[in-house]
């Protein structure tokens, strides 16, 4: 077993999601100790399914947490500099500008096909990012963890936009 294997099994491990983040903090703290290939998109996709608040009730504090967990593992999938524990908008901004080479409504014309046919591989791993990323975003937004900058309302609405349209996601 790798060691990013091992890293991302502990992670799993951890049932709450309190130990998670602190673990990530840790991480966050010391990102020499995490392997260059650790697979931050599953752990983001356990958090964001843990995440998932059933409309229309608002989400509980687990969830919340959950879904901290995961938009802080989407961001270090991006390879943001994540030099503080916790969340912030502007971190998370930082995130989407410097590591999306594409706009929210370039986005959206992918998903729905008005742009390509066949996409390339990398452009089909930024949308998964933003798969992970947005239903994350929103729920941080939603109960008010976060408030969002103009960027990131426009990423928001982007995500809604992809979800009303597109027939399906490219993978």
């Amino acid at each position: 077993m790798t060691a990013a294997d091992q890293l991302l099994r502990t992670l799993l491990q951890l049932d709450d999601p309190r130990s998670v983040l602190r673990r990530l903090d840790e991480i966050a703290a010391d990102p020499g100790r995490v392997p260059t290939d650790f697979a931050w998109l599953k752990l983001a996709a356990v958090a964001q399914r843990a995440a998932a608040a059933s409309p229309p009730r608002a989400p509980t504090s687990t969830e919340l947490l959950w879904a901290a967990v995961g938009m802080q593992c989407v961001i270090c999938a991006l390879q943001a500099v994540v030099d503080q524990p916790g969340l912030d908008a502007q971190l998370v901004a930082q995130a989407f500008d410097t590591h999306l080479p594409f706009s929210p409504a370039y986005a959206v014309a992918m998903v729905t096909g008005q742009v390509w046919d066949h996409p390339e591989i990398d452009e089909l791993e930024q949308l998964r990012y933003l798969a992970q990323a947005l239903p994350l975003l929103r729920t941080l937004v939603t109960a008010g963890r976060i408030t969002p900058s103009p960027d990131l309302s426009a990423w928001l609405a982007a995500g809604d936009q992809m979800t009303a349209q597109a027939t399906s996601w490219p993978w």
